[in-house]
């Protein structure tokens, strides 16, 4: 595998929190952006977790979580539960 990994773009229908914890190596070592489409409805069926917790798992990884949307980026809270597209950027 070539490194390091400068992006990924995610969208698995649900899978991502699943597939984002087994490269958590990746992603504490190479510090990728992530831009990730989130279905609450998905993310609970098949990684058997909310919204919330998808981005806290992230924010625990040092990422911030923006909304990506007509107007641009904004930052998303943990709080935000709609269907969103978001982009995780690693903070120093």
């Amino acid at each position: 595998m070539l490194r390091p990994i400068n992006f990924i773009k995610i969208d698995i229908e649900g899978a991502e929190l699943l597939a984002l914890m087994g490269a958590k190596m990746i992603l504490q070592e190479d510090r990728p952006l992530i831009l990730a489409e989130v279905n609450p409805v998905q993310l609970q069926k098949v990684s058997g977790c909310t919204a919330n917790e998808f981005i806290m798992f992230l924010q625990s990884l040092q990422y911030r979580c923006y909304l990506l949307g007509e107007d641009g980026i904004e930052a998303v809270s943990y709080t935000h539960l709609v269907h969103i597209l978001y982009f995780a950027v690693y903070t120093a």
